[in-house]
């Protein structure tokens, strides 16, 4: 469980299975792997999984039937070894986060974040004022699903808070309405550009955060080491391969999250 991250240009096999088939694909690429870890070859005939793709309704497949559905699609086409998405890798436009996020990069990001927030210049203060303020009150599955079993999003029991008050009165936000902000798909160079920004930004932040470390100070290494930031680094940079031509070309980026 996690979300799925597609870099769209609309490639001739982007074109021909539509963005629900593509990502139905890369689900049934991921079942099948899961099964071929987990599942001895004398058993595999006996699974069947549940597959749920946005935009589809659930659906009941055997081993076989993913196999069959899956046919040459991990192969990807010829332009994949030319894709400024794929890093010369088939089917290199698919980055993926796993869930639960874990709670070191969860208390890593919003460090970041709180930082930056109050900063009405920054692209942190710019996020809060057009998506994470906007988001509905009530408490979301950021804040319900959490906790460190398997199925929930995120690692930390309770999300994180910070208040502060500015010339406007007080705001407060915390980690889980930042969460639900950004997972989320970036149809809009406008996005694009600020979500490539605000990740670039975190790193830069983290790099920083490293200097001081070696100068005496312990930022913490265990959110450094952490998996959620590696997969986070793989999502920073397709949106920055998408930045240059979303603009011109329409790319985008889908998020099933």
């Amino acid at each position: 469980m996690g979300a799925d991250y597609i870099g769209w240009r609309g490639c001739p096999l982007q074109q021909a299975l539509g963005p629900e088939g593509f990502l139905g694909k890369l689900k049934l690429r991921s079942y099948r792997s899961v099964i071929e870890t987990q599942v001895p070859p004398d058993r595999r005939d006996a699974v069947r999984v549940r597959i749920e793709v946005t935009g589809r309704a659930p659906r009941d497949l055997a081993y076989e039937d993913i196999l069959s559905e899956l046919g040459g699609f991990e192969a990807g086409i010829p332009d994949c070894s030319g894709c400024p998405l794929s890093e010369g890798r088939a089917l290199g436009c698919y980055r993926y986060v796993t869930y639960p996020i874990e709670a070191s990069f969860e208390r890593l990001l919003f460090e970041f974040y709180t930082s930056r927030v109050t900063d009405e210049q920054s692209v942190a203060w710019q996020l809060h004022e057009d998506l994470v303020s906007r988001l509905p009150r009530d408490p979301g599955a950021w804040h319900r699903m959490r906790g460190p079993t398997p199925g929930m999003l995120a690692e930390l029991v309770e999300p994180l808070a910070f208040e502060w008050i500015d010339a406007r009165g007080a705001h407060r936000v915390d980690s889980a309405r930042l969460c639900e902000a950004l997972f989320i798909t970036l149809d809009d160079p406008v996005m694009i550009v600020a979500y490539a920004r605000f990740w670039n930004e975190l790193f830069e932040w983290l790099d920083a955060r490293l200097a001081r470390r070696l100068a005496g100070e312990t930022p913490g290494a265990d959110a450094l080491a952490s998996r959620t930031l590696r997969e986070i680094q793989h999502v920073s940079d397709l949106l920055n391969a998408s930045v240059a031509r979303a603009s011109t070309d329409g790319w985008h980026v889908l998020v099933d999250a």
